[in-house]
This record gives structure tokens, C-alpha cells and sequence, in this order.
């Protein structure tokens, strides 16, 4: 008999019923406040999994399917269990109602969570589960679908979704621009399309990266994005003029706001963090490197970096990362800026 509690790695058995406590439940998190970005980041990240994962013959009932059991909030979310530093989803067997089955639609999984965590309050934190399941999926063609989706049930959750715009970040790396496009993306309901995760998914395509090929794809996820009607950020150093006028020139002919942000850190301070991160993995647009070759990199960039000039400048938020960034205050001076003329 098929046991109706799966984890959604599904690299181990669920534990029964029994021993999966509603108060590990998502919802019941939500309930008592303390439903948090990481919590909807790491459902999206393993979602993306166990799916990627799943097989039309092997495909469980889906998070759209439980959505339309019943209208209770927290439909999905009492489904979701952090039990013992582990993520589980306890799946209905089979959608209700003669409604067509969804399984293995991932885009419909996805618009399910997100009208359901938009319902709740968790507008933000709707982005910040779409992010992360977007950096492991990377099922930008999704995008339409979802878009759609939300639209049509935001007189539900109270805040239609952000109208399209384009920001791109600009500083070296270490300057804290992934921080800041994160945090950003989530309060202006944009996807983030970041360049290191990006570069890992074509290396696993390709040995060796076709000079031009990485902003070609940076720049064809977010024209892909705005034209499903998101706003896009995008993380990148983007030392180079004419990457930038690549951007600007997108959101020109798609006749949606551009913005800049630029991230502003001394080198000496750039480089700590740096060293500091190189315990947690790769550097460096996923390239391994030891400690030795940090300073190097960061000449590298200092000596390819073109400053902005008076007309970028005039579209730029510069902001000071070597304290604790005000995400919310930048956010706020990105929407203050209009649809071009």
C-alpha cells in the first residue's frame, strides 16, 4: 500500500502519521509567527527537488491538488512538517471534486503555495519560496503560467503583484550585492536571476563557457521574465559599460522602469568577507579558490571596472554596504521610480 507521507527529497521514508506532530506544521509555524524566509527558501529549494526528481508514473498527488480539497486556510501549509531538522510533505492520495488531476504540474504546484502564503499574509515570503525554487529548477519557462495564475486570485489575497521594472546591481564581489538583490526581489515582487547560479547550471551543459554566452542567458531570463509581466532583478557585478546599456536598453524597448544599484564597499573590507565565505563553498561565480587567489580576483575586477557615467548615474540608488542595509528603504526608492517617459 502506498504510504501518503513522502519527504520531498525522497531519499528517506516519512515518518507515519503518528509520529509527525501538527505543531511541526507549517501552519502551525505560521501561527504562532514564526513562519520565516528560510523556512519558504528551503521549501523551495527541495519542491524544485521532488519534482525534478519525480516520473509520470511516480508523480504523487500534488500541492495544487490539495489546494483544492478544501478553502481552510493553511491547506497546504498543515502539509508541510520541519520535524527533527528534516522538511516533509504528508500528500493527499487523489484530488476531489472531479477536478482535473494536477500531479507533476509544477507551475501549478508553485501558484498553489504562493496564493496560499499571499492569503496568509506572507506576500513577501512568496517571493523569497519562488526564488529559491526558480535558483534550483530554473524553470524561468514557468513564469507565464505563474503569472497568470496569481493574477487571476489577487482580489483573494488582497495585493496584486508588482507591475514589470528591471534592476540590476553593480559592485565587486564580496560588496554584499546577493544580500541586497535578495532581500529586494522579495519586497518588490520580483525574480532574481543571479549570474553564479546561472554559470554552475550552463557548466553542467557545457565544459567550457562561449565567451558572451553567460550575458547572453542573464539577459534572456530577464527579458523572458518581463515579458511574462514579473519584475526582474539581476545579480551580477556588471563591471563592464556596455553590459549595463545592454540592461538599460531592455527595459527601454519593453518601455519598463530601470534601476541600478549600486553597491559601495572598500576592496580591503571586500575581500574579508571573502575569506570569511570560502568555509562555506565556492567563490567567484562557482570556481573553487583558496585564499591565495582572492586579492587577484578583486584586481581583476577593480582593473575591468568602468564607473558609471552622468547618465547611469542618473539612475542609480548607491548604497553602503559596510553597514546593516536598510533593504526595505531601498526597495521603497526603486518603486518612486516611474515607467519611463
Amino acid at each position: 500500500m502506498h504510504d501518503d507521507s513522502k519527504t520531498l527529497r525522497g531519499l528517506t521514508p516519512a515518518p507515519s502519521r503518528a509520529t509527525l506532530p501538527e505543531s511541526s506544521s507549517f501552519y502551525a509555524i505560521h501561527l504562532r509567527g514564526g513562519l520565516s524566509r528560510a523556512h519558504l527558501e528551503r521549501l523551495g529549494t527541495e519542491l524544485a527537488l521532488r519534482q525534478l526528481r519525480a516520473t509520470p508514473d511516480s508523480a504523487p498527488a500534488s500541492f495544487a491538488n490539495a489546494r483544492r480539497e478544501g478553502t481552510a486556510p493553511g491547506c497546504i501549509l498543515r502539509r508541510v512538517f520541519l520535524h527533527e531538522g528534516q522538511l516533509f510533505l504528508r500528500l493527499p492520495l487523489a484530488a476531489s471534486g472531479g477536478v482535473p488531476d494536477a500531479s507533476g504540474d509544477a507551475a501549478a504546484e508553485v501558484a498553489a503555495v504562493m496564493r496560499e502564503l499571499r492569503l496568509l499574509g506572507h506576500a513577501t515570503a512568496s517571493l523569497f519560496f519562488l526564488n529559491a525554487w526558480l535558483e534550483q529548477s530554473g524553470a524561468f519557462r514557468a513564469l507565464p503560467t505563474l503569472r497568470a495564475a496569481l493574477d487571476r486570485s489577487f482580489g483573494l489575497e488582497g495585493r496584486p503583484l508588482a507591475a514589470p521594472r528591471l534592476v540590476i546591481t553593480h559592485g565587486l564581489s564580496g560588496s554584499g550585492k546577493t544580500t541586497l538583490a535578495t532581500a529586494a526581489a522579495g519586497l518588490l515582487d520580483a525574480v532574481l536571476v543571479r549570474q553564479d547560479a546561472e554559470i554552475v547550471r550552463m557548466r553542467r551543459s557545457e565544459a567550457v563557457l562561449r565567451p558572451g554566452a553567460l550575458a547572453a542567458r542573464l539577459q534572456d531570463l530577464a527579458a523572458e521574465a518581463l515579458g511574462a509581466g514579473w519584475a526582474v532583478v539581476v545579480e551580477s557585478c556588471f563591471v563592464e559599460r556596455r553590459q549595463r546599456q545592454a540592461f538599460r536598453a531592455l527595459a527601454s524597448g519593453l518601455h519598463v522602469p530601470f534601476t541600478i544599484l549600486h553597491c559601495s564597499v572598500p576592496p580591503a573590507l571586500a575581500a574579508q568577507r571573502l575569506e570569511r565565505r570560502l568555509a562555506f563553498g565556492a567563490l567567484f561565480h562557482g570556481s573553487d579558490l583558496d585564499s591565495g587567489l582572492v586579492q587577484q580576483k578583486l584586481q581583476e575586477q577593480l582593473d575591468a571596472l568602468e564607473p558609471l557615467d552622468e547618465a547611469e548615474c542618473a539612475e542609480t540608488i548607491h548604497v553602503d554596504t559596510q553597514e546593516p542595509i536598510d533593504a526595505e528603504a531601498v526597495a521603497a526608492r526603486i518603486q518612486e521610480i516611474r515607467d519611463p517617459a
